[in-house]
């Protein structure tokens, strides 16, 4: 299917480029000569928008980790989900829907449609509300900045956890192509382009397309004879850069996303455990279900910026609009019987429009300011529930939409208060507004229930911080943060009263440096958490329930050391050391096995137990996450080739607040080697991604119906050939 949708499109592609021509044929005159210097000594220079402005990654007293566009290309980072990979500490884990990102061990378990993220995902400015809409590809970046610790003042939508910032290639009136095409096991391909060129004084477009077809998949489904862990996607992004005066810049961005999958789904049970129906473990790539997983995704949207240059200021408007339109299918008991099998429709429309001032870089006093107002409405319309689990019925359908209005006030100040030493002061004040409505419904016997609710949350978050420039190249610093993500109402479960807001309060000490005339980086940042409220979600057949966590404790160290010991090498060595701990929590949910005696329900969930897990270790948090990464580039005379790869460690984590299901100790291995002919037009490079074979899982949970998991990808390797005009 993705190849004829890739011929529609060829049309597209084939009349960019001619409009490309007419400059390409300067560019091709200027690849023709000598071979391109090749990389210089010094450790590459980074520009942050952390505090939204422009900035040295040095110079921002905030924990930043950034992917370059090239870095993602050499490492095998082709998607949001491999961004875990680059930056220890964080967690992109696919639950089939979309992605739940985990950052410190902060993040959240409620995947209801319309529940928001603990870690906000931004794009080139524009807040990504659904964990649907954070997996996309990364074929048109400049670069990704993950900000680690609460993020409550300059972005605060449900930043507790962090921020993971995407910001994509603004057009260039330069012309310039590249095409890349690949091919790899699976019967897996490629097909990847970027162009740029002006089109009329001041203003330039762009075009980024990526096209990928996996036909075969990694195992096989038992009941069906199909093949499992099959995906495609086709990506389209088009921006336009207008810069009518010097002063003015706007720019305009469109992309829409067609999307089948069926990773992150495809769930069995774990190896010596039993499901309900009595299915045990089929191999780590197979299964044996009566009704195929899959997500079928269609989403896109448009973000408008204007930038004004004033006399005492900058002022920024931004504009978004999203909408996602999910289908998918889950057979939630991973067996042959049709126990709980779920068809699930969960539209996500969102509109956000923020404000900005901000002070001119040249002031003794940076400052910014802001309103933010923030418009969703999103939920399941409709959960198709059959099998079992609706008896007495055939099918139970299951409506229910939040609407969310959110309005936000910010503005930061920063001022040196002795030579060298700059005091930040930060403040925002969040108001939440939230209404849900519902109706329960079978076939054959109408509406069952309904009902509706509203409630409303208000917050101030703030940031303080201080830091002292020790040298030129060292930067140290100490912080407070408080993060707040709102409360919200469970459309799988629509009576449920609403979950209490998550409050985390972080403290912080950093060090950023340089030495040796820039070849050797060292940035080191140690944090403790107060984190009150957590929302945990348990799995019950044909829904889920929400609840908070009382209260928990996480501390920890990151280090990120960069050193160029030679000339065109470069060695990144990264970790993340974290403690995760609930220190109150009473009421958390425990599934037993399903062949031991059932125990009292509780919370109000069917089947599920409680146990104090006061104690036990927070979800999703890994003691000890490390990469290793080493990038040699050596020109030749007959073209430079590069040789490029990265070594990841994960020491493991849970999945439940019970400590049952463990995410046992991996190890991944990516690496490629590439080259270009001497004018550097034309390529090839040989990758590869889980070269060691690890098996790991790409989600599991505990249930009413069973221990179940979703395998994460296999040993996959490739060729791709490319083309730069």
């Amino acid at each position: 299917m993705t190849r004829h949708r890739t011929s529609r499109i060829s049309g597209y592609l084939a009349g960019f480029i001619t409009l490309c021509a007419p400059g390409l044929s300067l560019a091709q005159a200027a690849a023709s000569g000598s071979v391109t210097p090749a990389p210089g000594a010094e450790i590459q220079q980074v520009v942050v928008t952390a505090e939204r402005r422009e900035a040295s990654l040095q110079s921002v007293p905030i924990t930043v980790s950034v992917v370059t566009g090239e870095t993602a290309l050499k490492s095998g980072i082709t998607t949001s989900e491999d961004l875990a990979l680059a930056v220890p500490g964080l967690q992109m884990d696919l639950n089939g829907i979309g992605l739940s990102p985990f950052l410190r061990g902060v993040g959240s378990t409620f995947y209801a449609p319309s529940a928001e993220s603990s870690v906000a995902i931004y794009e080139d400015g524009g807040y990504v509300p659904s964990s649907e809409g954070a997996l996309f590809n990364l074929n048109n970046i400049d670069h990704v900045e993950v900000l680690k610790g609460p993020q409550g003042t300059l972005f605060g939508r449900n930043a507790t956890g962090g921020v993971v910032q995407v910001i994509t290639k603004v057009p260039s009136s330069e012309p310039s192509a590249d095409l890349s095409i690949g091919y790899g096991n699976y019967n897996t391909s490629t097909l990847s382009f970027y162009g740029t060129t002006g089109v009329a004084a001041g203003l330039a477009t762009d075009l980024a397309f990526y096209a990928d077809d996996n036909p075969d998949g990694w195992g096989h489904n038992f009941f069906n004879g199909e093949r499992n862990y099959k995906y495609e996607n086709i990506d389209v992004r088009n921006s336009w850069l207008w810069q009518p005066r010097e002063s003015t810049r706007i720019r305009l961005a469109l992309d829409y996303e067609d999307t089948t999958n069926e990773a992150g789904l495809g769930f069995k049970p774990l190896p010596g455990t039993v499901s309900l129906a009595g299915t045990t473990y089929q191999g780590f790539y197979s299964t044996d279900a009566n009704l195929q997983d899959r997500t079928v995704m269609h989403q896109g949207g448009g973000l408008l910026q204007v930038t004004q240059d004033l006399r005492f200021a900058t002022f920024k408007s931004i504009s978004t609009y999203r909408e996602i339109r999910p289908n998918f299918l889950f057979d939630q008991d991973a067996s042959p019987l049709p126990i709980a099998n779920l068809h699930v429709y969960s539209p996500d429309n969102s509109i956000g429009q923020e404000l900005q001032l901000v002070s001119p870089d040249a002031s003794q006093v940076q400052w910014i300011g802001g309103l933010f107002y923030f418009h969703d409405v999103a939920g399941a319309s409709p959960i198709d529930i059959g099998g079992l689990a609706a008896a007495p019925f055939n099918q139970v359908s299951i409506a229910a939409r939040q609407h969310t209005d959110s309005y936000a006030g910010y503005t930061q100040t920063t001022f040196e208060v002795a030579p060298k030493t700059h005091f930040t002061a930060g403040v925002r004040y969040t108001d939440d507004r939230r209404s849900i409505g519902g109706t329960t419904s079978a076939e054959g016997a109408g509406v069952l229930a309904s009902a509706t609710q509203s409630a409303d949350f208000r917050k101030a978050t703030w940031r303080l911080a201080l830091d002292h420039q020790f040298t030129p190249d060292v930067l140290g610093y100490v912080s407070d943060n408080r993060g707040f993500k709102s409360g919200e109402f469970n459309t799988s479960v629509y009576t449920q009263p609403a979950v209490k807001p998550e409050v985390l309060d972080a403290y912080e000490i950093g060090l950023k440096s340089e030495y040796f005339d820039h070849r050797f980086r060292a940035n080191l940042a140690g944090y403790y958490y107060q984190y009150k409220d957590l929302q945990v979600t348990e799995l019950v057949a044909g829904a889920d329930y929400v609840l908070n966590a009382a209260k928990a404790e996480i501390y920890g160290l990151d280090a990120d050391f960069t050193v160029i010991p030679i000339r065109n090498l470069t060695l990144n060595a990264s970790s993340a050391f974290i403690h995760g701990r609930y220190t109150s929590f009473p009421n958390a949910p425990y599934f037993p096995p399903v062949t031991a005696s059932i125990c009292s329900p509780g919370i109000g969930a069917v089947g599920a137990c409680t146990i104090d897990a006061t104690g036990l270790d927070t979800v999703h948090t890994p003691s000890f996450t490390m990469n290793l990464s080493a990038d040699y580039a050596k020109p030749t005379q007959i073209g430079p080739f590069d040789i490029a790869a990265i070594f990841y460690h994960n020491d493991g984590f849970y999945w439940d607040p019970a400590n049952q299901l463990k995410q046992p100790t991996y190890s991944l291995y990516n690496a490629s080697i590439g080259w270009m002919n001497p004018q550097e037009r034309f390529g090839v490079r040989l990758w590869g991604k889980n070269l060691g074979g690890a098996k790991y899982y790409s989600y599991a949970i505990t249930q009413t119906l069973g221990e179940d998991f979703s395998p994460a990808p296999p040993r996959t390797y490739g060729v791709t050939l490319s083309a730069h005009f």
